[in-house]
């Protein structure tokens, strides 16, 4: 039997957040296919006996770090694909799929090489939240009024609620007080509406400042991610808080004609939001849903010629932007 990643249903139309899930697989199959390292604090414990040859060790050090890459996807996965009405309902969650991704690895060292691996779930070192509105809504609040680190800020727009001269402004504002504004609007060639929103910035110093991009829609969607600045698929990019020093602050300004949805992950407990529940009929936008923010996993590689043992503590998201 083939075992399967699972996450609690919240009962709405997974149609509705696909654009939302696909930039989280995208994203993380870029971590994947780019080998970006998952940021990891110093092993707890690290127990090390070889007696295999250089080929042995390599494949050690390899089931490790393809653990902790891993580790930070498979959560970001859980994070990311429902919304949790308590802490215990995303422990879960998290440590079921865990356990799923251990019994298949497992597997697939079973059947290519003479070794048992073994992963361990030990729950979240530290909780984040994450703040969401799930189905297209005015952006009219101020969905972080409390300076936070923020780990991912994606907002997925609906391009045919822009008319006119709507201009929704998001606000970011640092440690300091100094402010990065994007800002947002459809996109007009030559007196044509084209299937696209301009982007541009207003940032500390005019040098950060980016002029107006084109970001391409899809769907009548443009999905952007402010931390990173750039819009899934690549159309645009453009400069947001790399002038900035965190914790932020978050607000929304001009934003009650246009339609969308957002999800923003910072560290700690809610700041202002209700909680999310678990389906849809008690909805209310925006909710706040517990996010791992820092894993603590073991992991064991046995073989004839070498016993590897760790435990470590993984941060699920880079807030260095």
């Amino acid at each position: 039997m083939v075992s399967r990643l699972r996450l609690p249903k919240d009962g709405g139309d997974a149609s509705r957040d696909r654009g939302q899930l696909i930039l989280i697989g995208s994203v993380a199959v870029a971590f994947i296919v780019l080998g970006m390292v998952v940021v990891a604090n110093a092993a707890i414990t690290t127990d090390t006996v070889s007696r295999g040859g250089l080929d042995e060790q390599h494949t050690a050090a390899t089931f490790d770090r393809e653990v902790e890459r891993n580790t930070r996807s498979l959560l970001l996965y859980v994070n990311h694909g429902s919304v949790y009405s308590t802490e215990p309902s995303l422990r879960d969650s998290a440590a079921a799929n865990y356990t799923t991704y251990g019994d298949l690895l497992a597997e697939s060292y079973g059947t290519t090489r003479p070794a048992a691996v073994n992963l361990t779930y030990h729950g979240a070192n530290a909780t984040g939240t994450r703040v969401v509105q799930r189905d297209d809504g005015a952006f009219d609040d101020a969905p972080m009024s409390s300076k936070r680190s923020v780990g991912w800020f994606v907002l997925n727009l609906n391009t045919s609620s822009f008319e006119g001269d709507d201009d929704l402004t998001v606000v970011v504002t640092d440690a300091n007080d100094d402010e990065a504004r994007l800002h947002i609007q459809k996109n007009r060639s030559n007196g044509q509406t084209v299937d696209a929103l301009d982007v541009r910035t207003d940032l500390p110093g005019t040098a950060n400042d980016t002029p107006k991009q084109q970001c391409i829609a899809a769907d009548d969607r443009v999905l952007l991610d402010v931390l990173d600045g750039r819009s899934l698929g690549g159309s645009c990019t453009f400069n947001a808080t790399q002038a900035l020093d965190g914790p932020y602050e978050i607000s929304f300004e001009d934003g009650d004609d246009v339609r969308g949805t957002y999800s923003i992950v910072h560290d700690g407990g809610p700041s202002s939001n209700p909680a999310c529940e678990a389906t849809r009929v008690t909805k209310v936008n925006p909710c706040s849903s517990p996010a791992v923010w820092e894993a603590d996993i073991s992991a064991s590689y046995l073989s004839d010629g070498v016993q590897y043992r760790t435990r470590q503590n993984v941060t699920i998201y880079d807030t260095a932007r």
